[in-house]
């Protein structure tokens, strides 16, 4: 009869294959297991071969100002939930996340005294935030100043590059869109010309001062053009030169600079006059503004 014997069993080494959880479009947020933190697809990860892995994804899900929406699982027998376990077999095993694009991030910059006004104001697509947009939305978009206020630079920026604008501009919303505009004060100044009572045939230099209205210290202003439109012959011999002003003060009025111009004898007397003034003023900032007011005056 035998003594007792030992029996020695070698269960091996348990086996250990990968796992990869890959995202269309690809990029996006991805996860193996039940905890952790959410990273940037392709994820992977050493599993234990013949086990149930669970993966999932983010949804919904707004990355580099487009927002994702979750619609299926590839690569592997799946549920279509944003949560799903994966069967791993004995080789390595990916899952692919499916997504479609849901909306479009609009993004609107203002600095200044003015807003960009959208319309529609709100993206409406549920779940992700209001400004984002359903793709092939048609987008009005106004760049409105606040009052006394103006438009200094506009830009509408998207995938196919980007435009200037200014006022009103309707674009199709298929990109994320960046509206970056910014608006400044006028010093807006208020012009007065004297004297009023003017003579067919006579040279006159009326005095042309500026009153600003706000306080925009050191705005610097000049008249870069005059041409009196109606009636037509009225020559202006001052060089435009000459009437440049230079700083505005914070309140108050400029000295008033001297401008000569002629009234031909073929102008009736009673006839009313009108002069356009072309008037480019640069506020401290150093934005700048040009504008150009009829004023009126009366021959009696």
């Amino acid at each position: 009869m035998s003594g007792p014997k030992t029996l020695g069993v070698n269960f091996g080494t348990p086996t250990n294959v990968t796992l990869t959880v890959n995202t269309s479009p690809t990029g996006l947020d991805a996860r193996i297991g039940t905890g952790g933190a959410y990273a940037t697809a392709p994820v992977s990860s050493t599993v234990p071969a013949n086990t149930a892995q669970t993966v999932s994804v983010t949804d919904p899900l707004v990355k580099n100002g487009i927002g994702y929406r979750f619609s299926s699982w590839t690569g592997a027998t799946l549920t279509n939930n944003p949560t799903a376990s994966v069967p791993v077999g004995a080789s390595n095993a990916t899952a692919t996340a499916n997504f479609n694009i849901a909306c479009y991030v609009v993004t609107s910059v203002v600095t200044g005294p003015g807003t960009n006004i959208l319309n529609p104001a709100v993206g409406n697509v549920a779940g992700f935030p209001t400004n984002c947009y359903a793709p092939n939305t048609s987008l009005l978009i106004n760049m409105s100043p606040g009052s006394e206020a103006g438009v200094v630079t506009g830009t509408i920026q998207t995938a196919s590059g980007t435009q200037n604008a200014a006022g009103f501009t309707t674009i199709t919303v298929n990109s994320p869109v960046t509206i970056t505009t910014k608006f400044a004060l006028k010093p807006n100044p208020v012009i007065s010309i004297t004297p009023t009572t003017l003579v067919s045939g006579t040279t006159y230099t009326s005095n042309i001062s500026f009153t600003n209205q706000f306080s925009n210290a050191g705005a610097n202003l000049m008249i870069t053009a005059v041409t009196f439109t109606n009636p037509a012959g009225i020559s202006v011999t001052t060089p435009m030169s000459a009437l440049v002003y230079g700083a505005l003060p914070a309140s108050g009025s400029v000295a008033a600079k001297p401008m000569q111009y002629t009234i031909p004898a073929s102008i009736a007397s009673g006839t009313n006059l009108f002069v356009s003034l072309t008037v480019s003023v640069q506020n401290a900032a150093g934005d700048t503004f040009v504008s150009g007011p009829t004023w009126q005056l009366r021959k009696p």
